[in-house]
């Protein structure tokens, strides 16, 4: 089950790491223009974007909080994402899917001892 989960959460982490970076970009461009282009109509229409990134990126983390975990440090990732209080995904839904993942937790198995030869 974890290496079905695996393809599906890397996919939804690099859409919340590329809309993460984009809204840094924007924040970056804009002070830019504000500072050393001291262009403030500029500064503004990059802030502006930077905004509609924030918003793609809170989508993101509440899209890949919505798909199933593959691992432990997964759940550990949606707990505290979950935190932030913008995201457009209720409080109850986080809780359903926490609990969801409380009924079903991902362990991985312990590796099995090679039987009693030396040899690797």
């Amino acid at each position: 089950m974890r290496q079905a989960r695996r393809l599906p959460w890397r996919k939804a982490d690099a859409v919340t790491s590329l809309a993460r970076a984009e809204t840094a970009y924007w924040q970056e461009k804009s002070i830019h223009a504000m500072y050393v282009l001291e262009d403030e109509d500029r500064s503004s229409a990059y802030s502006d974007k930077r905004m509609i990134s924030v918003d793609r990126s809170r989508q993101a983390v509440a899209d890949q909080i919505r798909v199933p975990a593959p691992d432990l440090l997964a759940v550990q990732w949606k707990r505290e994402a979950a935190k932030d209080r913008y995201l457009p995904i209720g409080e109850d839904e986080v809780a359903k899917l926490i609990a969801v993942l409380a009924a079903h937790p991902i362990t991985k198995q312990p590796r099995r001892k090679r039987g009693g030869s030396d040899h690797h």
